[in-house]
């Protein structure tokens, strides 16, 4: 017995450094690696299992799991971190200097296709209201939604109550002229350039960048919405029998597909293979695994050209461990790790809470401060804040 327990902790070990790997290896190289980063949380818990069991059976195998958790310590603080001041308490202090505050909010298209009674706009004016509470500098919305009409008003109102008209609006998507799907940045700052990130596959994702002065200072930031995965009915229901979760309050994404935002009123009670369904999975995660390295990989390239200082941020779609996450933050800042506390988990859908949503920037600035808004819940995605000094 203590042999196969033995060999399973090797298993495991080596399992859970693969994992590491997954943020150097791109999916389009060897895609499985990506898998296997995904299930780097399990892993990493798995292996701190294994080093409480030799522990309490005072063996001295509980080395083995030690020693890879620990060449893994650089993962484990994107994952989870504490900042502390020198009084020990939660570093919650902004950057020194003149300051400006930027926030990052997946607004799941303010709710749309919540349309029984009108809740859509009752969601829509409740984000309208923390936006305003949250009174940012610099506000990046992901899954923004555009009606000309006079149904569902979130541009124009926006404006208003912001009180700019510095911003930002890109669509990928537009129906019958007046329905429009997109991403948006808005600025209490001038903005002297706007501009896009052309991904070589056409997409319904995208990436804008703005150019705004702040205090005669010009900075590029970077709002973006990389390639989710899109389950399907069945995909979702496999999902739900495994963690007993459901659906409701989801929402369709700008190409009106099953995304990680779908609204599932009922469940369909046909018997699905599940081997069947999971190969499926299987195949929507490669497909986005894929996709998102190259949009990741096109953007770090713009970035590196770009001729100001800059923060990138948005709903990534990917985690800390991906290597859509590694090739974005290499030579950079991670706005969580270097001010943020706790999980920082941003997902607050019924699929499993990582980190997919972050906030980057470059050695420029410096960040403080930063908040995952977990008290809100109406979209899927939890808000991001920080707050910026240019060095």
């Amino acid at each position: 017995m203590k042999r196969i327990i033995l060999v399973l902790n090797y298993i495991a070990a080596l399992f859970l450094l693969t994992s590491y790997l997954a943020a150097v290896v791109s999916p389009a190289v060897f895609w499985p690696i990506a898998l296997i980063g995904l299930l780097y949380p399990l892993l990493l818990l798995l292996n701190i299992l294994f080093v409480a069991y030799w522990i309490l059976r005072r063996q001295k195998y509980f080395w083995i799991s030690v020693v890879f958790i620990a060449v893994g310590w650089t993962h484990h603080s994107r994952i989870i971190h504490w900042n502390k001041t020198k009084d020990g308490t939660e570093a919650e202090l902004r950057p020194a200097g003149s300051k400006f505050k930027l926030m990052s909010y997946n607004v799941r298209l303010f709710d749309l296709y919540n349309w029984r009674s009108d809740k859509n706009k009752v969601t829509r004016d409740k984000i309208f209201d923390f936006i305003k509470s949250e009174s940012a500098d610099v506000l990046l919305l992901q899954e923004f939604f555009v009606d000309d009409t006079k149904y569902f008003r979130t541009l124009d109102t926006m404006l208003l109550f912001l009180d700019t008209r510095n911003y930002h609006v890109e669509y990928t998507t537009s129906l019958r002229g007046n329905n429009h799907w997109g991403i948006a940045t808005f600025s209490r700052f001038p903005i002297m350039n706007r501009g896009k990130v052309e991904f070589s596959e056409k997409s319904n994702n995208i990436c804008i960048y703005t150019d705004i002065v702040v205090n005669k200072d010009t900075l590029r930031v970077y709002n973006s919405h990389l390639a989710s995965i899109h389950f399907n009915y069945e995909e979702y229901d496999l999902i739900q029998k495994i963690g007993g979760v459901g659906y409701e309050g989801q929402s369709r994404d700008s190409s009106g597909k099953l995304g990680n935002s779908e609204q599932i009123k009922g469940i369909s009670d046909e018997d699905v293979s599940v081997i069947d369904v999971s190969l499926k999975m299987v195949g929507r995660l490669k497909r986005a695994f894929v996709k998102r390295a190259k949009q990741a990989e096109q953007i770090a390239e713009h970035i590196a050209k770009s001729p100001y200082k800059n923060i990138h941020a948005g709903d990534f779609n990917d985690t800390p461990t991906s290597y859509t996450y590694g090739i974005l933050v290499k030579d950079r800042v991670d706005a969580f790790v270097n001010s943020g506390n706790g999980l920082g988990s941003t997902y607050s859908g019924k699929l499993p809470s990582y980190r997919i949503d972050y906030i980057l920037h470059d050695a420029g600035l410096s960040s403080g401060d930063f908040k995952t808004i977990t008290s809100n819940e109406l979209s899927d995605h939890y808000p991001l804040s920080c707050w910026f000094t240019i060095n």
